[in-house]
């Protein structure tokens, strides 16, 4: 991304769900001028890069969890 500058037509959606990879990514996409920035997971997942991600300029502009809303629960066990 430092050699090709976003635009606000360009969009970032991070997807390998490997921290190290994606919120480096999602750093330097919001450090930049993309329309969208996403990362897919699930809703835990992504309050956890919330939280890792806290103080990062532009965090307000993080869409997440990326994709359509499926409408999936998990069933507690007993």
């Amino acid at each position: 991304m430092a050699r090709h500058p976003l635009a606000a037509r360009d969009a970032v959606v991070a997807l390998s769900h490997d921290p190290r990879i994606d919120e480096r990514a999602l750093r330097a996409a919001l450090a930049g001028h993309a329309g969208y920035v996403a990362a897919l997971g699930s809703r835990a997942t992504h309050a956890g890069r919330l939280r890792r991600l806290t103080g990062v300029p532009g965090l307000d502009r993080l869409a997440g969890p990326a994709g359509l809303d499926l409408g999936g629960a998990s069933l507690a066990s007993g």
